[in-house]
Order: structure tokens, then C-alpha cells, then sequence
């Protein structure tokens, strides 16, 4: 319709209602009175979108403003759940459990998720295959942008992404056999302003906590809710502006440590890398303390935080040098100049975008993309990282236009990476048992179409199952 997701593109549309010639396609105004007047001749192919009332409008052949009945093309989007029939692989996993399957899997270092362990003895030599499926969650509109995913107690799958047709934040969860799309459900929870992306989500025994980027006011976001009131529920979210100063909010990362909560993201206004934490009423806005981290260079997109025993480590991208970069921090983490910072892997070939990083029994893992050598990179430091040349680095992944958005999760020993291709639409598993800084170690199964991706995989762990959301290209 003339429309994209990118949020400078609304911005573009809103603007244009304001030229006395326009062209064709659609613009957003935000109140009934701001429509402009039609005219015969000039007005046709025009959709108008009012925020205010989440309503279309066009000029007809007399030059009147009418307003746009969308509910037909609404209801034929339902029956797209015909994609269920990918559920039937599900089945083959059970097959697994009978030890069938486990001589001929080609990824025998993957046999330690869950209900392949069985296979693996059963078959006597243990290689399974990494196997997977796709279920579409939510379907209504343009849905699944920035999606972002958790397990939490016993089982049950969180996750949250935005409505990119009226930029609602959605949360969908499913307690069992999540392999169906009716076992999913989804709900519009918060829906002041245009929310949703850069989204972050973490899972407590109790609650929910999320962070988003407001694209309305340019503010950063925290939302929760308590998980025995019911999520689905949208009343039962609360919401608070973290931070407020400027345009910031955008790569947010949120991690749970102990029982504090913690942040990154970048400041778009200044360009810097931000972290902000909150220990308790954390929807009071005055109980987050803010630092900016690293303020020199345009540095921060990409921003990804871990924590472990230690303290916080974000993995971060410097535009201006088009290095990869990691800040460290053991206490005081909101005090900036408790903040060692470290490029990991310097430029010039333009390196750290779409980074990732986690913590694994103090070691940290990292992923990001090189696009110098249209590869995907891993890295990793044991102990004083802080110093570059205690990072290891390799490229396990080359193929092109793949590794563009990924996502890194640790399970039994084994690492597991998730990446999408912007081409094929495909999703790429990889997965290392043991030495990960050799290339070898890491094997790939492709998962084809519609579990490709446009926006950040997110990825959970629970059962011994690897759990992704990805939102797809159909």
C-alpha cells in the first residue's frame, strides 16, 4: 500500500498529508479532523489511516471521504491456518523416541535434546538429527515483526511481538502440544501509541517482564504482568516509560539477574550504548537508574546483555568503526566508569552487526555477522575479557545472504544458533558439542519456508527442546 515497517517510513507518510499534491498509496493522520478535503480528479488510489480511530478512509468518484469497510479481507485471513498441516512432523519426533531414527541422523553430536536421548541408545550409535517444524502463531494482519521468546514454568511458551498493522504489541503462550496453532493464544496487550518493536522478554517463576521501543513518543518501555492473573488478559498488563530523554529504546535486551532487572539499548539521540536497571516496583519509573556506557563513536545497535556470577556483558555494534565491541561491568553496573570496554574483532570489513551474546557457567558466547566476508562469527572468552586477545574467533557459516538475523542458546553442553535468510526465506539450526571455536564442529540443518524470517529470531530452552519465533515471510 506504499507502506513499510520501518518506523521512519510512518513518519514519511504522516508528513505527506500535509502536501497539497498526493500521490498514490496510503498516509497516516491521526485525528478524523486532520482528513483532507477530496477532490475528483486528484484524490483516487488514496487511503487514509486515522490512529485515532483505527480506521481507513478514501475519496470516492464525488469526491467525498468514505470510510474503508475492511472486514471481508479480514476474515479470509483465517482460513490461511491450513499451514497446520506442517504439524504432522510433529509426529516424526515421536518416532525418534523408538530409536528408529537414531542411525539415521546426520547430526549425531545433537542427540542430547530431550526426547532424542532415548533414540540414540536405543539405535547404539547415538547420531540424531537436529528436526524441525512450523506452526504460525498469529495470523491476524501483519503480525510476528520483532518477535522475541521464552519458556517458562513447566514448559509453557511466552512470546511477544508487534502488529504491524495498528503497531499494537501482541503476547501469545501455549502450555502443550504447541505444535498446533490452536494451542496458541494470542492477545493485544498494550495498544497506546505505536509500540512493539525492539522488543526483550524475560520469564520469572511469577511474571512477565518485557521492554519495547514506543516509536511514537521515541521512548523506551517496560511492561509486566503477573503470570497467575492470566497475560492473556490485557488489563492485566501494566506499562511504564523507562526512559524518556530523546530518542531511545531501539536494540533493547533485557535480562533477569536474581531479582533484578536489567536492560540495554541504544540512544539514537546521542548514539551511545545505555544499560538501566530497576530492583523492585519496577513500574514506577523512578526506581530504574540509567548509565550511558559507551558514548563514543555511534556506537550500541545490536545491543545484546548476559549475566552471569560475574556481572553484565553487552555485546554491541560500533557503526562509526564497524567493529564488534563488548562492555563489562562486575558491580555498580549503573555508574558508567564501571564499565571496561573492549572491541573484540575491530573493521574495517564491518563486523558485529546482529550480535548475540549469552553467558554460559561464566564463559561468554558470542555470535554476530561479518559482512565483509558474508559469514556468520563466533566468539568466545573464558576468563579477563576485557583484554581482545582472549577471544577466540572463527566464521562457521558463509552462506550468502544467510546469518542476517540470528540468535544464540545454550542447552546440556551443546550451543545452538538460529538464523534466517532475507533470499530463500529459510532458517538456518546450527548446532557444537565441544570445541565451537573449530568450524568443523558446527553442523547446519536447513528449516525451509514459512519458517524463514524477517526480524530477530527468539529462541527458548525447556524440556530438551529448542523452541524458535521467528516471524515469516508469507
Amino acid at each position: 500500500c506504499g507502506s513499510t515497517d520501518d518506523p521512519a517510513d510512518k513518519k514519511t507518510q504522516s508528513a505527506l498529508t500535509e502536501t497539497p499534491s498526493r500521490q498514490k498509496g496510503m498516509y497516516i493522520v491521526s485525528t478524523l479532523r486532520e482528513l483532507p478535503a477530496c477532490t475528483v480528479d486528484a484524490e483516487q488510489n488514496i487511503v487514509y489511516f486515522v490512529t485515532e480511530t483505527k480506521d481507513f478512509y478514501y475519496c470516492d468518484t464525488d469526491g467525498q471521504q468514505q470510510k474503508l469497510d475492511l472486514t471481508g479481507p479480514k476474515g479470509a485471513d483465517g482460513t490461511d491456518g491450513t499451514d497446520g498441516t506442517d504439524g504432522n512432523n510433529g509426529k516424526d519426533g515421536n518416532n525418534g523416541t523408538a530409536g528408529t531414527n537414531g542411525t539415521n541422523g546426520n547430526n549425531g553430536t545433537d542427540g542430547n535434546p530431550g526426547p532424542q536421548g532415548p533414540a540414540g541408545s536405543g539405535g547404539g550409535s547415538g547420531s540424531t538429527a537436529l528436526r524441525g517444524k512450523g506452526t504460525q502463531v498469529d495470523t491476524l494482519g501483519v503480525v510476528g515483526r520483532f518477535p522475541t521468546y521464552a519458556v517458562g514454568a513447566n514448559g509453557v511458551k511466552h512470546a511477544l511481538s508487534q502488529d504491524s498493522s495498528f503497531g499494537d504489541l501482541r503476547y501469545s503462550s501455549c502450555a502443550s502440544n504447541c505444535s498446533a496453532a490452536a494451542s496458541w493464544t494470542t492477545t493485544t496487550v498494550i495498544s497506546t501509541n505505536i509500540v512493539g518493536s525492539y522488543t526483550g522478554m524475560v520469564v520469572s517463576s511469577t511474571a512477565i517482564h518485557a521492554t519495547y521501543y514506543d516509536e511514537s513518543s521515541l521512548d523506551l518501555q517496560y511492561a509486566t504482568c503477573t503470570l497467575s492473573t492470566g497475560c492473556n488478559i490485557a488489563s492485566n498488563w501494566t506499562s511504564v516509560s523507562i526512559d524518556t530523554t530523546g530518542d531511545v529504546g531501539k536494540y533493547s535486551s533485557l535480562v533477569l539477574n536474581d531479582t533484578t532487572l536489567a536492560v540495554s539499548y541504544y540512544d539514537n539521540s546521542n548514539q551511545d550504548l545505555k544499560f538501566a536497571s530497576c530492583y523492585t516496583g519496577c513500574t514506577t519509573a523512578s526506581n530504574w537508574t540509567i548509565a550511558s556506557v559507551d558514548t563514543t563513536n555511534n556506537v550500541g545497535s545490536y545491543s545484546s546483555l548476559a549475566v552471569n556470577a560475574s556481572g553484565y556483558a553487552i555485546g554491541y555494534y560500533d557503526t562509526t568503526a564497524a567493529d564488534f565491541k563488548v562492555a563489562l561491568c562486575t558491580t555498580n553496573c549503573t555508574t558508567a566508569s564501571n564499565w571496561t570496554l573492549t572491541t573484540v574483532e575491530p573493521g574495517p570489513f564491518d563486523v558485529g552487526k546482529h550480535s548475540s551474546l549469552i553467558a554460559v557457567s561464566g564463559v561468554l558466547h558470542a555470535i554476530y555477522r561479518d559482512i565483509g566476508s558474508s559469514s556468520l562469527k563466533y566468539a568466545t572468552c573464558s576468563s579477563s575479557c576485557s583484554t581482545a586477545s582472549n577471544w577466540t574467533m572463527v566464521s562457521i557459516e558463509s552462506t550468502p545472504d544467510s546469518g542476517l538475523v540470528h540468535a544464540i542458546v545454550s542447552y546440556n553442553g551443546t550451543l545452538y544458533v538460529a538464523q534466517g535468510n532475507n533470499t530463500t526465506g529459510a532458517l538456518y539450526v546450527g548446532s557444537c558439542t565441544g570445541s565451537c571455536t573449530t568450524a568443523s564442529n558446527w553442523s547446519y540443518v536447513t528449516l525451509p519456508s514459512p519458517l524463514g524470517t524477517q526480524g530477530s529470531p527468539g529462541t527458548g530452552m525447556g524440556a530438551g527442546n529448542l523452541f524458535i519465533g521467528t516471524r515469516t515471510l508469507s
